[in-house]
C-alpha cells in the first residue's frame, strides 16, 4: 500500500492543482471518430454476456451499477460495442 502526501499552503493553491488536473483529463476525454467505429462490433446483450464471460443477468446488474455502457435499441433491447466492452473488463476485473 502507497501513501501519498500532498502538502498545500493555501486554498488559492488547492484551487490551481485541481483545475490543473481537471484541464488535463478532459483533454485526455476523446470521442471514436466514425473510421474507428467502423472497424467495431455491435454486440446484443448475449453475445457482450458471451464476450465478458458473465451471465446475462450479471450482464444487466453491471449495466445498472454503471459497469458497462449499453445502447438502447428500439424501447428495451441493448446492443454493446465491443470496444466500450474491452474498455470495461478492467472496471469488471477489479471487483471480484
Amino acid at each position: 500500500m502507497s501513501t501519498t502526501f500532498i502538502e498545500v499552503h493555501s486554498i488559492d493553491l488547492l484551487k490551481q492543482y485541481i483545475t490543473e488536473a481537471v484541464k488535463e483529463a478532459i483533454v485526455n476525454i476523446r470521442t471514436p471518430s466514425a473510421d474507428e467505429k467502423k472497424d467495431d462490433s455491435l454486440l446484443t446483450k448475449k453475445e457482450a454476456a458471451k464476450f465478458l464471460g458473465v451471465s446475462a443477468p450479471t450482464l444487466s446488474k453491471y449495466i445498472r451499477e454503471g459497469r458497462v455502457k449499453a445502447l438502447s435499441v428500439s424501447g428495451t433491447r441493448q446492443r454493446f460495442w465491443q470496444s466500450d466492452l474491452e474498455k470495461s473488463i478492467k472496471a469488471i476485473r477489479g471487483y471480484r
